[in-house]
């Protein structure tokens, strides 16, 4: 059973002790590493290829129990005379470089292809550059890790990854990054990192050395991006504004020149805009106009030009990305007016999957009102963006979360649903190839966690020879390897059951600002407001919660109200289904594999239990909004994931509920009486206290599970007990209520 913060010690254990297996790597033919072999390295090699080489050398001693030697050489291409592993460049190696290269068309993503030939006595890993070499480094662990041993068939093939940047923040600790943290995620293909800026060395988590951070990224092959949480309160045209904006901007890059780029997003950087649809001050703001943030203002470009002239004055390389995550639900014509707009010289950055209104069943319409993999995409807004980007020449890349999680579930550490991520790999390869999607964003604040999902990743936005690899036989040797060759066929349905369950998953955001959010420490609240107790070191602490801890919902939505219970029951059955399957396949584990399988396990149980208690709570939410004849909308129009408060909007007078189609689908007579209403909402509570008791085993299984960076804990033990307490008095304000 792990203690809090435990999961920072296995995302530090870069390489897996004693992985070998000799029932299975000796059963197989090809070359065999053995100890008398050499690792070999130009001598006048830079950070990142001698890194790679180092942990190359980590790997076969720490994983596999080999000790060969390591050695650099000044003569490379003289060192191939057997029972070598030799690292190097196509400089080194100019008849060995990677082929396939006019199928790249990106030069980043270029950099990162290698060359793999395996003879009976060597090994050659001939990158396009240094950093194109450590990645060969890392694909050839990964062979040998299939293999489970030091054993790998002979081959030559060519390897291309098809995106760069690949970015990520940091699921260890919010903009925290140590050495083993940044090696993890150079390990699955990534090649950059995001931190939260607010100033010179200071981010949302504290102080951050810039300059060290961006230097040792360096040399593990990443580049380091800074999102920008600077306020703009001047408008480009102002007096002054240059000088303002060299301040703001011009300080951060004088002191820090190396950041490979920054990210704008509308509700960080909004500006005091001309454009007509907009108001500045929020206190005076009439109503239908919308803050400079939550609209694509048409000076938007002058602002751009301003600040990336400022920005470029000191880091002339500094890649510019503005990011349209804020209008998605604004106009068409205006959204691609502003990209039309836009400085042929900067990256567009949009949003995958975001802002689609489905209609999941006759007359319900489902909002994916934040990252979501229920909807696997493209939407809509994206299919718009990427293609005026492309008609205008500009460089394009998506937030697509394919580090491996989600806001659909929001405390854990990644979505054990491949077959599901695979349908978003297929949407965001047509994308490469339809409009030049070039660089991806994988995760937001919630951070990256290495998985079997993010090796699946990896594979799958690489060509091999020219060639995309099949996801179904990929999936079958990660099965194999992390569960046996007898269980793989099991796990693959266990997966698919997950997947599927997935694909039911609601999406709006009093669901993913509510249970979702934080799993099943989310309370049923009877007419009291609560606060979820927080860390005072957490981003987003309690006076900055972004979870609401008091359901809401309009339930006059008949139609969509019962929908959502249905299909989210339809999850947690899935969930269920797979979890018990799953229970077979421990049975068979022993040692590692078990240890590994077991926190997959209680991953799955947590998210059947988080399916659980938002079904319970949407119940509890129908039959007290009956109960104490309330809408249960927030009494305003605007919805903000930021505070906690009892939705207390009555019925308007004159209307009523839908009784007859609410609760006969909570199995209750249409007229029902408040006393049979309220024992129910007691059952309910009981049902869900007994979901929240089966989770603390979960949460001590795996202690990434139940946190989130910038929220750290929100389902620990604590969490939990807190959501009892609160809903047992819910219970006592119920009976107190009846009497």
């Amino acid at each position: 059973m792990e203690r809090e913060y435990d999961f920072k010690k296995r995302m530090l254990e870069v390489h897996k002790p004693h992985r070998k297996n000799d029932a299975v790597w000796t059963k197989l033919t090809g070359t065999v590493l053995t100890g008398d072999w050499e690792i070999v390295f130009p001598r006048d090699a830079g950070r990142v290829l001698t890194y790679a080489a180092r942990d190359f050398t980590e790997y076969l001693n720490v994983s596999l129990d080999i000790w060969p030697r390591l050695r650099t050489s000044g003569d490379i291409a003289g060192e191939r005379h057997g029972r070598r592993v030799i690292l190097a460049t196509a400089a080194d190696f100019p008849h060995f470089a990677p082929q396939n290269r006019d199928a790249v068309e990106n030069p980043r993503a270029w950099a990162l292809a290698y060359r793999l030939i395996v003879t009976d006595d060597d090994i050659l890993v001939v990158g396009a550059s240094e950093r194109g070499c450590a990645q060969g480094v890392y694909r050839l662990e990964d062979i040998l890790n299939a293999n489970e041993g030091p054993v790998i068939s002979p081959r030559d093939e060519s390897y291309t990854p098809l995106f760069s940047p690949r970015m990520t923040h940091s699921g260890y600790e919010l903009d925290t990054f140590p050495d083993n943290v940044l090696r993890a995620i150079a390990h699955q293909g990534m090649d950059a990192i995001k931190v939260f800026t607010k100033g010179v060395n200071m981010t949302e988590h504290g102080y951050q050395d810039f300059n060290e951070l961006i230097w040792r990224a360096a040399g593990f092959g990443l580049d380091v991006y800074c999102y920008s949480y600077y306020k703009s309160e001047m408008h480009p045209s102002d007096p002054g504004a240059r000088e303002y904006y060299d301040n703001l901007y011009g300080e951060l890059f004088r002191a820090c020149p190396g950041f490979r780029g920054v990210i704008f997003v509308g509700e960080s950087i909004g500006f005091p805009s001309h454009d007509p649809h907009t108001h500045w001050d929020s206190a005076t703001r009439p109503k239908g106009k919308f803050h400079p943030g939550w609209y694509p203002c048409e000076d938007y470009p002058e602002w751009i030009a301003m600040v990336s002239g400022v920005i470029h004055t000191y880091a002339p390389e500094c890649e510019i990305v503005f990011w349209t995550y804020n209008w998605g639900f604004q106009p068409e014509d205006a959204r691609l007016a502003l990209i039309r707009k836009l400085p042929r010289d900067i990256t567009l950055l949009v949003t995958y999957e975001m802002f689609e209104l489905r209609e999941v069943a006759p007359g319900v319409i489902e909002k994916c009102a934040d990252y979501t993999l229920g909807f696997e995409g493209p939407g809509g807004y994206f299919l718009s963006e990427a293609k005026a980007a492309h008609e205008c020449g500009i460089r394009l890349y998506t937030m697509c979360n394919t580090g491996g999680l989600t806001w659909d579930v929001g405390d854990i550490p990644y979505l054990p649903t491949p077959q599901q991520w695979n349908r978003r790999y297929q949407g965001i390869l047509r994308a490469h190839d339809l409009y030049g999607l070039c660089g991806l964003m994988e995760s937001h604040h919630y951070g990256f966690v290495p998985s079997f999902v993010s090796e699946l990743c990896k594979t799958m936005y690489t060509r091999v020879d020219g060639i995309s690899p099949d996801f179904d036989t990929e999936l079958r040797k990660i099965a194999v390897r992390d569960f046996t060759e007898v269980n793989a066929d099991t796990m693959i349905r266990v997966w698919d059951l997950w997947s599927e369950g997935l694909r039911h998953i609601v999406t709006e955001g009093y669901d993913q600002y509510g249970p979702l959010r934080i799993g099943p420490s989310f309370p049923l609240t009877f007419d009291q407001t609560e606060r979820i107790p927080t860390r005072p070191y957490a981003s987003h602490h309690t006076e900055k919660n972004i979870v609401t801890t008091t359901y809401f919902q309009d339930i006059r939505n008949t139609r969509k109200v019962l929908w959502e219970l249905e299909t989210m029951t339809e999850m947690g059955r899935l969930f269920r289904e797979g979890g018990n399957l799953m229970e077979t396949v421990l049975q068979t584990l022993t040692g590692d594999k078990l240890t590994d399988a077991r926190r997959q396990y209680a991953l799955g149980r947590f998210i059947e239990r988080t399916a659980y208690t938002h079904v319970n709570n949407k119940r509890w939410h129908i039959l007290k909004c009956i109960l104490l004849n309330e809408t249960g909308a927030f009494p305003c129009e605007k919805y903000s994931g930021y505070f906690e408060v009892a939705p207390r909007e009555p019925m308007p007078e004159g209307a009523s509920h839908d009784r007859a189609g609410l609760l006969p689908a909570l199995g209750l007579s249409p007229t029902a009486s408040d006393t049979e209403i309220a024992a129910e909402m007691e059952r309910v509570a009981r049902e869900e206290l007994a979901n929240t008791r089966a989770t603390y085993p979960l949460i001590m299984e795996d202690s990434r599970i139940g946190f989130e960076p910038t929220m750290d804990y929100m389902a620990d033990a604590r969490s939990l007990d807190w959501k009892r307490r609160v809903t047992e008095d819910s219970l006592a304000r119920l009976r107190a209520w009846k009497h």
